[in-house]
């Protein structure tokens, strides 16, 4: 418990980051309100995965990751639960994950999807409105693999297909197995086994069981109510094909238990646990049995890549990525001490330097760029910087939308000139070659969609939802923006080149406004900046420059041609400010 906040804090030891919705976060954020059906009843579905270190190799393999994601997919169609993000999306993010815990340690994974928030009245009715967050913690192996455990029959019986199916791996099918647990605790045992309503044996929680009669391997068949554990088939197939044994799926009594040879629980969590005594009557003679120690060495040489033949079970974890920046956006001295920094060389956007290089170029004294704010704003190391490594990865995309909300944050608390002055600048990655001018444009869309879709705030009502409306600004966090793109394509309209990256130049609408406004002072800044860009680019500039003020279509200010002529007769982009917190239509 913290003594100054009073709530309760996640034992150590853990990392500092987990992912949640699209994006890395610190370990303290990765939270849900009470509220959602997720914190309330439990609506969540999960899946726990074990990854395991290799000290020979440095390396860490994740057991099994692709057949968990399946079984995930098939929890959620039962739940009738349609996740935001794919299975892919999830997928790389778990790697990605485990790689930055850089734990060098076996360690734990959940991976959780949810349901948040259902409309009034409905509390228990499937929703749109998703999430999924994915932590990881380091976790040794159980001291108890080796010396085994006592167990108990539980009194409670175990929740069935037509009831609670156990077939899907919701958290609230969970209580079932606490319930049995805390009695063989409070009994003095180490770990229940559960019947199912017929008399027969389940499973125990969070662990399926095996029986060893005369050589033979013996399990409930999947119509027990148990679990399809992952665990369990592999399990046969390292007994059949490692051992040689005969495996036998069939329904198991309570007394035969007491006859086995050997009993062993098996699951992610446990791996292979002994059985070693049942209701305190021994198994065999009471110690952990021969077949389930050759079980026990196969599987582990199994899970940590040992085995040729089942190296696809194991995901190797790539080395930890290249260093990223300290935080997501960067103030203008910190981009520069970053790009310019010793381990350069080791940067995850080694393009990062050469791009910065390009867009200092640009607005550098003596520079005659058209842009008042921009080299105001150059002058004086008030702007602000994203790098993004890619305009199509979800997690480069996520890093961008944090990026954008820790400006805002930033700047929320500023007033005035200092507010105008502070201007946030996002660089993406140079294309290998480059583009036609379409390319960049059609990448900003994208992205500036992007944002609508997981817009974390209501879309001000002040501000009308159509583009094609008068006074219609893109909007995200709440905060109308004003948006400039700049690509690398441009050679006339030269006032919209700053260098070999597409860059997005935003800030709030209000401090933009504040400068070039519908005032007499902002009339004659706007009249300025139209002459300045004239002169910079040897030709008219675009009609709708600076007109805002008067109701013109402020998406056309976003993306200019090379010339004047317009291509675009309609905003590309789609809003429903009805549709949920961060699932809202796209098109």
């Amino acid at each position: 418990m913290d003594s100054n906040s009073g709530r309760s804090v996640f034992p150590a030891p853990h990392p500092s980051i987990a992912w949640m919705d699209g994006e890395f976060v610190n370990w303290e954020q990765c939270t849900l309100h009470v509220r959602t059906q997720a914190g309330f009843f439990g609506a969540n579905i999960f899946e726990g995965l074990r990854a395991y270190w290799d000290e020979s190799t440095k390396k860490s393999h994740i057991f099994r990751l692709d057949d968990h994601l399946k079984r995930l997919e098939q929890s959620m169609k039962i739940m009738r639960m349609k996740s935001r993000f794919d299975t892919p999306t999830l997928r790389q993010a778990t790697i990605e994950l485990l790689s930055r815990c850089e734990f060098q340690a076996h360690a734990q994974i959940n991976l959780s999807t949810y349901f948040r928030y259902s409309g009034p009245g409905e509390p228990l009715v499937a929703t749109e409105d998703t999430g999924a967050h994915i932590t990881a913690i380091p976790l040794p192996r159980s001291p108890k693999i080796e010396k085994g455990v006592a167990a108990a029959i539980s009194t409670w019986r175990r929740i069935s297909d037509d009831c609670i199916p156990p077939r899907a791996k919701v958290a609230a099918n969970y209580q079932n197995s606490r319930l049995a647990q805390n009695e063989a605790r409070d009994n003095g045992f180490d770990i229940a086994i559960i019947l199912n309503n017929r008399g027969k044996v389940s499973e125990g929680p969070a662990a399926c069981l095996f029986v060893i009669r005369d050589g033979v391997l013996i399990t409930p068949p999947t119509f027990a109510d148990i679990l399809e554990s992952l665990t369990r088939d592999t399990l046969i197939v390292l007994a059949r094909e490692k051992l040689g044994l005969q495996v036998v799926e069939r329904e198991i009594d309570r007394t035969e238990l007491l006859i086995s040879d050997e009993v062993l629980m098996c699951g992610t969590l446990f791996e292979i646990l002994p059985v070693t005594s049942v209701d305190r009557l021994p198994i065999g003679d009471g110690e952990v049995g021969p077949i389930t120690r050759q079980l026990q060495a196969h599987y582990l040489t199994t899970v940590t890549g040992g085995y040729p033949e089942y190296s696809s079970w194991c995901t190797e974890v790539a080395a930890p990525p290249a260093v990223l920046p300290p935080k997501v956006t960067l103030t203008h001295q910190e981009a520069i001490e970053w790009v310019d920094s010793a381990d350069n060389a080791y940067h995850a956007y080694p393009w990062a330097k050469a791009s910065l290089d390009d867009f200092s170029g640009y607005l550098r004294e003596p520079s005659k760029f058209p842009c008042n704010f921009a080299r105001a704003a150059f002058r004086t190391n008030t702007l602000h910087f994203v790098f993004a490594g890619s305009d199509t990865d979800p997690l480069e995309l996520a890093r961008v939308r944090q990026g954008l909300r820790e400006y805002l944050k930033t700047v929320s608390v500023m007033t005035g000139i200092e507010e105008s002055m502070n201007v946030l600048v996002i660089l993406f990655k140079p294309e290998a070659q480059e583009q036609v001018l379409d390319h960049y444009h059609q990448t900003a869309w994208h992205v500036m969609q992007d944002w609508v879709d997981n817009d974390p705030e209501p879309w001000p009502p002040e501000i009308p939802t159509d583009p094609e409306q008068p006074f219609w600004s893109l909007c995200f966090a709440g905060v109308p923006l004003f948006i400039n793109v700049s690509a690398p394509a441009h050679r006339r309209r030269k006032s919209r080149n700053l260098g070999r990256s597409l860059a997005m130049v935003t800030q709030p609408r209000a401090g933009f406004d504040l400068l070039a406004g519908p005032t007499p002072e902002g009339d004659k800044v706007r009249q300025r900046i139209r002459r300045q860009v004239e002169l910079y680019d040897g030709q008219p500039a675009p009609d709708v420059v600076g007109t805002y003020h008067r109701g013109d279509l402020e998406w056309k200010q976003y993306v200019f041609t090379d010339t004047n002529d317009e291509k675009l007769t309609r905003c590309p982009l789609h809003i429903d400010a009805a549709a949920p917190t961060q699932q809202r239509r796209t098109g």
